[in-house]
């Protein structure tokens, strides 16, 4: 029962660090278990800089736990979606049945204890896949005080057990949001995974674009066949700030894999013949109809590399008034903003300026909260 994490890492170098050390400070009473960080560099372009990254990460945390922190450099000029595939790939490389597994986010902070804890349920749950809840990091610019990152989740340690995840937690976790997840590896693992993979090979589009959704493809077919568990915990931060396209993969709406269209790949699962059954899913339905906005400009924007045939099967499926709701009032806005990201190659214009407002940088954003969770402050 060997625990093993991994970090998929794209082009992120402004929280990279932050992130790593986030995993490293963490308190691993383990005697006996393995415990391996595994970084997966996505990018053939950053070797130097993300060996350069990790090297400073575990000079700073010489007190770490992990037996081994491995960093593997991929070789492609394949964009962002392909790591996905690299992610289980390796799990399957280095892993066995009965090994416990936690993907963790290159722009993510692993709050101290979280680890351990969720390490220790798991291993006591029924349940291969397990899902934690976790603050929003953009909270923390709007000045998200009163909340004592340090001893939020150690203090909450005696939770021992997992809960089997309910209809109503659907909509209040980030099911597409991978260092959220908690793997437990064996036989009904790897059926879970087939499964939510199927899915994502019959989404009616060439591009790998419909792929980016896998691990949340996995908690699904977990949630259907009752291998998903819940913490009710918040163990983690979500990381998202603003970011000029050069430190991105191409995920403008230039692209395929852009938000809007890969919603519509998710809406497309969540309509397909074995979930369409599950009425449980029925509110998840409607969040993602509501965020499926701005769909016209971005589907004109990407039929560089997906077609009109391709379009018009993913909208049957998920349902043509996605278009009607596109062109809705409170839809103008996100239009717009579309628009506005291309002209300014901007990733995301809203995070933009509350980030110019706060004059916060891209460093110092991660650096704000990682300064107030850090366990040996």
């Amino acid at each position: 029962m060997n625990l093993f994490v991994l970090l998929p890492t794209y082009q992120r170098p402004d929280s990279l660090s932050y992130s790593v050390k986030s995993v490293l400070y963490q308190n691993l009473d383990l005697p006996n278990i393995k415990k391996t960080l595994y970084i997966l560099n996505n990018d053939e372009n950053s070797q130097i800089d993300v060996d350069n990254i990790v090297d400073e990460a575990v000079r700073n945390v010489k007190h770490h736990q992990f037996d081994h922190v491995t960093v593997e450099h991929i070789s492609s000029n394949d964009v962002e979606q392909r790591s996905i595939f690299r992610m289980y790939d390796v799990i399957k490389k280095h892993t066995v049945a009965g090994d416990v597994v936690i993907i963790h986010g290159d722009d993510d902070i692993m709050l101290h204890g979280s680890l351990l804890n969720r390490y220790s349920r798991i291993i006591k749950d029924d349940h291969c896949v397990n899902i934690s809840k976790y603050f929003d990091g953009l909270s923390f610019i709007r000045g998200y005080k009163g909340v004592n990152l340090q001893s939020i989740v150690v203090e909450n340690a005696n939770i021992i057990k997992n809960n089997a995840f309910k209809k109503n937690d659907l909509v209040n976790y980030g099911l597409p949001f991978i260092s959220a997840y908690t793997y437990k590896i064996n036989d009904n693992f790897w059926k879970v995974y087939n499964q939510a993979l199927s899915w994502a090979d019959d989404t009616p589009i060439k591009h790998d674009a419909k792929y980016l959704f896998l691990p949340f493809y996995i908690g699904l077919s977990a949630f259907k066949n009752a291998e998903l568990s819940s913490s009710n915990l918040c163990e983690l931060i979500r990381g998202r700030v603003f970011l000029t396209r050069k430190y991105l993969p191409p995920i403008v709406i230039t692209h395929p894999d852009n938000p809007a269209v890969v919603n519509l790949t998710g809406m497309y699962v969540l309509r397909n013949s074995s979930l369409i059954g599950l009425r449980d899913l029925d509110d998840l339905r409607v969040v993602f109809t509501n965020n499926i906005s701005g769909i016209v400009w971005s589907v004109i924007f990407a039929l560089n590399q997906i077609s009109l045939i391709e379009v018009y099967r993913l909208l049957k499926t998920s349902g043509f008034s996605i278009l009607i709701k596109s062109f809705s009032i409170k839809n103008i806005s996100s239009n717009i903003k579309l628009i506005f990201h291309m002209l300014f190659n901007i990733s995301n214009i809203g995070f933009w300026v509350r980030g110019f407002q706060h004059k916060i940088s891209s460093t110092s954003f991660w650096r704000y909260w990682f300064n107030d969770f850090r366990p040996d402050k």
